[in-house]
């Protein structure tokens, strides 16, 4: 119910969902991926999205791609209680994580219809396999969801093969094949949040950034270096991951291949274009505390003291159970920025077994791993610090909840107190009340495919008011700058033909003026603009010089403004035809 109503109660004003339903219109259409329809997000989204709607035989819409966000938003919430009460065997730990990370996951219902509802859930779902009983199938799990990943989002995926390449390493019999694989595992996961920000070098948050992971990373592999482990990996066992990886790519990346795209064309907008784009044109700052390096270090410290046996496992229990409180308390207050500066240091506690865990549980390989990806998963939040901070927080939820489960006396953590689980269930039924109170005092929308959606009434009738004023100017091309698609959906007016999302930054000189030879044969198109937007995307610069930018300009007047919405359409006096010409 609470995923429900939060997701039809919002509507981001940048509408990158518009832009995400665009792309996937496009396929719908019988365009390739990537060859024809321009995308930096791997195609296991487009294979759920083209499956959901294939088997329901509905249309694409706003209500449809935000049914399929409810899935995932209460599919990973899920994962998170499994991981914990797999890991603790606590029903009340797993249900106080679950709901605090159902409530950091909000950013879903806020930016439906975009890949890291799929994200969320196969990180979470990459921690439980950890916990996979069977060997073998523990392996082929972590292997095929690290492919999924990487088919959806290259840079998590890497994130997860890193944490796994790593534990892997750790986890070998000793020997001289172990002691290399180590010394690489170890260069590779420390220099790696280096090489990826270094372009940013220059900037404090960058750096900032940076320092708080390598630390963090250190202090994890000094950690692992020194436990005991109750399994150790095998090359059979590297072999079935790496099979299962490869495999689980291959296979979703056979989708779009079956539909026409090229590898050249995937290999361009997954891997090159991601690295060009993002991170160089347009970024936001992570919110890193200028104080989280020395906090790190201090971490890094006591990790050390840890790891050498210096301190009394009685010390250990006490330092988890106060981690786990304080995350628990800053996510209670929504403070998900302070828990990426100052729980991040701390992760390599989960890796830290407790003594009640059982012999041969196959624990310490998981906490390995877990600890490992806890803190490379911090590296999301870079280049673009936006709802990729709680994106962020959730995987750091999930291990709170394990180290407080090892803080708490053994007395207290085997028991499942009823009265506490009787205040969870009160929680669960408080936070759908009150979404769905807050879903009544909206007013519904009213535009085609998007009838569940709720907005706040002002905003609903300027939405309502632009989309009126398509249809009342019989547009027949209705271009939005910087990237508004929704507007297309409700009104039913095409987009010209490859403009893709947030364009003022993404499309070079050239292929702009592509798009306004298309726009300029056109007699009857119009134009929306948010200028607000834009400035969001090009960090308020100067992009009048840019070719669609000041057709549009020196082309189209506006002739109604609301809500921050200008409505435009042609110059009087000049023809399509004089316009292409005089362009």
């Amino acid at each position: 119910m609470a995923a429900y109503y939060r997701a039809f109660s919002s509507l981001a004003l940048y509408d990158d969902e518009g832009t995400m339903m665009m792309t996937v219109k496009r396929f719908f259409e019988g365009n390739a991926l990537y060859d024809q329809v321009a995308s930096v997000y791997g195609p296991l989204y487009y294979f759920y999205e083209w499956s959901a709607h294939t088997l329901a035989r509905i249309p694409l819409s706003h209500d449809s791609v935000r049914l399929v966000s409810i899935t995932f938003w209460v599919g990973a919430a899920l994962m998170v209680f499994l991981l914990v009460y797999r890991a603790t065997g606590s029903l009340l730990l797993g249900a106080l994580m679950h709901i605090l990370a159902f409530r950091a996951m909000r950013f879903i219902g806020d930016e439906p219809a975009h890949p890291q509802e799929a994200c969320i859930f196969l990180l979470m779902a990459f921690g439980l396999a950890c916990y996979t009983a069977n060997r073998t199938w523990r392996m082929a799990w972590l292997g095929a969801l690290a492919g999924a990943m990487l088919a959806t989002k290259i840079n998590l995926g890497i994130f997860a093969v890193l944490a796994l390449a790593a534990g892997f390493a750790y986890a070998m019999r000793p020997g001289a094949i172990r002691t290399a694989a180590v010394f690489a595992a170890s260069a590779g996961a420390l220099v790696f949040p280096v090489l990826l920000i270094w372009g940013y070098r220059e900037e404090w948050w960058a750096v900032r950034l940076c320092a708080v992971v390598v630390i963090s990373l250190a202090a994890v592999i000094l950690t692992i270096s020194h436990i005991e482990w109750d399994i150790h990996i095998r090359i059979r066992d590297m072999v079935v991951a790496g099979l299962s990886c490869a495999a689980a790519i291959a296979a979703i990346c056979s989708f779009p291949l079956a539909h026409g795209s090229t590898i050249q064309g995937m290999v361009e907008w997954l891997i090159v274009k991601p690295r060009t784009i993002f991170g160089h044109v347009w970024f936001l700052p992570a919110p890193v505390d200028p104080v989280a390096p020395l906090w790190a270090v201090s971490g890094l410290i006591f990790a050390w003291y840890v790891a050498t046996k210096r301190l009394s496992s009685s010390v250990i229990e006490k330092a988890k159970l106060v981690f786990g409180t304080a995350v628990i308390l800053l996510c209670t207050a929504s403070l998900y920025s302070d828990l990426i500066n100052f729980a991040t240091p701390f992760i390599w506690l989960v890796a830290v077994r407790p003594e009640k865990s059982a012999p041969g549980s196959q624990d310490s390989f998981a906490r390995a791993v877990l600890a490992l990806a806890g803190v490379i998963q911090v590296l999301y939040v870079y280049p673009v610090a936006g709802s990729q901070i709680q994106f962020a927080a959730i995987f750091l939820i999930a291990l709170a909840g394990v180290c407080l489960w090892d803080g708490i006396p053994l007395r207290v953590s085997s028991a499942i107190p009823v009265a506490a689980l009787a205040v969870m269930g009160a929680c669960y039924l408080g936070l759908a009340w009150r979404v769905h109170a807050y879903y009544e005092t909206l007013e519904p929308l009213g535009l085609p495919g998007a009838e569940r959606l709720h907005l706040e009434p002002e905003m609903a009738a300027a939405v309502r008011a632009i989309a009126g004023q398509v249809n009342a100017s019989a547009c027949t091309m209705l271009v939005t700058e910087p990237s508004l698609f929704s507007f297309n959906f409700w009104t039913h007016v095409p987009a010209p033909d490859g403009l893709p999302g947030a364009w003022v930054i993404f499309l070079s000189d050239a292929e702009e003026e592509r798009i306004v030879q298309q726009v300029a044969r056109d007699p009857h198109a119009c134009v929306i603009r948010r200028q607000d937007i834009v400035d969001q995307w090009t960090r308020h610069g100067d992009v009048s010089s840019q070719p669609l930018v000041r057709y549009i300009r020196e082309n189209f007047r506006t002739v109604y403004e609301t809500y921050g919405y200008c409505f435009m359409v042609r110059k009087p006096g000049v023809s399509a035809l004089q316009l292409n010409t005089s362009f």
